[in-house]
């Protein structure tokens, strides 16, 4: 019994030695962990930051990139900028861009018709290239009473002219009797021609240009307004004493394009 109880007293005492080396090893551990540093604790902050900053995103969409919103705001129109806006009627105009690309190109090729058109009937032959018949002397034919032949068929030279003037404004003009159908070719009245309009002077135009007021502008007609400037007294050795003649000018659109329906110049009126 005795050696019981010496035997129970010894267990008690190697149980307390255990239990104090434990826990000076314990405390010998936590002694050699180092406290962390300043840089560890901004590695860890920015850590930190990055994985908040992942969490905040939204998650990337499996739609395909054509179907995607655009990652950039659409560029607004600055409202301080001015923007083109259509021609307006009865609005006036030192040039002709009121009118299309096709349109002004008609007008320049009427303008330039109008030489022969309203002018003598050879200067339209020459613009466009044709020439006189002859003899087989240089000289020049008559084959009616004022008339001489050129070396273009009639068909021809009336597809070209109809390409820039309805008949409605060929008629207004002298066109059916300064060029005739002879034997298939192109007969010209060589003196037939309008007169200029008074006042029409080089130091007039260069001061005073045409201007053009816009009276209708729409898919299927535009009519606008020439107004032509002149010199009362023609004389370059007065002051000019201008007045003013407007005319009518009228395009139409028809089945092969647009086309001059009414037409003047500041020349011959």
């Amino acid at each position: 019994m005795m050696l019981r109880n010496v035997n129970i007293a010894l267990s008690v005492v190697l149980c307390g030695c255990l239990l104090s080396g434990c826990n000076n090893s314990t405390t010998s551990a936590s002694s050699s962990v180092s406290s962390p540093s300043t840089s560890d604790y901004e590695s860890s902050s920015a850590a930190t930051s990055n994985l908040d900053s992942y969490e905040d995103e939204e998650p990337t969409s499996a739609v395909p990139s054509s179907t995607q919103p655009p990652t950039e705001e659409p560029n607004t129109p600055d409202s301080s900028e001015p923007s083109a806006s259509p021609a307006q009627p009865e609005q006036e105009y030192t040039d002709l861009s009121f009118l299309s690309e096709e349109q002004r190109q008609l007008y320049t090729n009427a303008y330039d018709a109008s030489f022969g058109l309203y002018g003598e009937g050879a200067n339209l032959m020459d613009k466009w290239g044709y020439k006189v018949v002859t003899d087989g002397s240089d000289s020049v034919p008559f084959i009616e009473d004022h008339y001489t032949l050129y070396n273009v068929s009639f068909d021809e030279f009336s597809e070209r002219i109809h390409s820039i003037f309805t008949d409605n404004c060929l008629t207004s003009t002298d066109y059916a009797i300064k060029f005739k159908n002879y034997n298939g070719r192109v007969a010209v009245h060589f003196s037939l021609h309008n007169e200029r309009v008074a006042g029409m002077t080089i130091y007039v135009q260069e001061q005073y240009p045409d201007t053009y007021r816009l009276v209708k502008n729409t898919s299927e007609e535009v009519e606008f307004t020439l107004i032509s400037h002149y010199d009362r007294d023609g004389s370059v050795e007065n002051p000019l004493e201008v007045y003013i003649i407007e005319y009518p000018i009228r395009m139409v659109k028809t089945d092969y394009g647009w086309r001059i329906d009414d037409f003047h110049t500041s020349r011959y009126g």
